[in-house]
């Protein structure tokens, strides 16, 4: 597993760690198939249903409303049955899915691991440690918000909604947005400097501790940002792309029609919803590979940009 002993590494080849988890993820695109083709199918089910569940609501609500203003009564909207535990069931897919893919796909590139069953994983410890160290992460960002920004809206909370017929407390408005602003740049930190434990854990490497993955990723906070950046902005701006043609081709929004009324394509904003998040899960691994070598370049003797050319 690692090499958490050995003597401090060069800083993070960046460039060849960004071309690197874009060369494995498009030379490898078979392999992400395997990884991911049951989350996809069955994010499609309950993505597609919820989003479903979602417009066709919208649509029948914006009816009414547009029904009750016309006879001059108040529209009588209740939320769709079920809506809740759907979407609890469709997040707890979206979450085990994703880790499921993540541990896979570390396992691929820092392993050699040929891929297995689709979702064969979530029995397996790996995965476990995975979403545990993902949950300890997301309490450990918290922690800046916890501990500065809450005790402060409570103790300036009266001055920023000023006295009665006064207008809000500028002042005070401008500190809880730096503070806001701070703990937000404080969890970033924290979170670039620890996420090597999620390719750690994925590969059961459990000797690796919070102590050593903060000492030895010490001043590549930049390089780990940019590198979030790199692997994440340009796929989710092409996504971004496709959907604004998508949403030209259904036809939405639409022009309000004659009568006054504003209609909602459902069955067309359902299937654009769901097939952009399937996309989104489908580019997962690009920024999980940034991980994997970053990881490799801190505790496995470092990364070889030749290896898929």
């Amino acid at each position: 597993m690692s090499q958490i002993d050995a003597p401090p590494l060069p800083k993070l080849p960046l460039g060849e760690a960004i071309s690197l988890s874009y060369a494995w993820f498009f030379q490898k695109f078979a392999d992400v198939l395997r990884i991911s083709w049951l989350w996809l199918v069955l994010c499609g089910v309950v993505i597609g249903a919820l989003n479903w569940v979602q417009w066709s609501w919208m649509a029948a609500a914006i009816a009414e409303a547009a029904k009750s203003h016309g006879q001059g009564g108040r529209p009588h909207i209740m939320p769709p049955s079920g809506f809740g535990s759907l979407s609890t069931l469709t997040y707890l897919i979206m979450t085990i899915g994703t880790a499921s893919i993540g541990v896979a796909w570390h396992r691929r590139i820092i392993l050699e691991e040929q891929p297995g069953l689709s979702g064969g994983n979530i029995v397996t410890s790996a995965l476990w440690r995975y979403v545990g160290i993902g949950i300890v992460l997301g309490v450990i960002c918290l922690l800046p918000t916890v501990i500065f920004v809450v005790p402060f809206i409570f103790v300036v909370g009266p001055t920023v909604q000023g006295a009665m017929g006064q207008q809000p407390n500028g002042t005070a408005i401008l500190a809880i947005f730096l503070i806001v602003f701070v703990c937000f740049i404080v969890a970033l930190a924290i979170m670039l400097r620890l996420s090597v434990l999620l390719p750690a854990r994925a590969v059961g490497d459990t000797a690796l501790s919070f102590r050593q993955a903060w000492s030895r990723t010490r001043g590549n906070i930049w390089r780990m940002f940019w590198g979030l950046v790199a692997c994440c902005l340009p796929p989710l701006i092409a996504l971004e792309i496709v959907s604004a043609i998508v949403m030209a081709a259904i036809g939405f929004p639409k022009a309000m029609p004659a009568d006054g009324q504003f209609a909602v394509p459902a069955l067309g904003m359902t299937i654009m919803g769901t097939l952009m998040f399937l996309l989104s899960l489908l580019i997962v691994p690009i920024y999980i590979g940034f991980l994997s070598h970053s990881y490799r370049h801190f505790f496995q003797g470092g990364i070889d940009v030749d290896e898929l050319i």
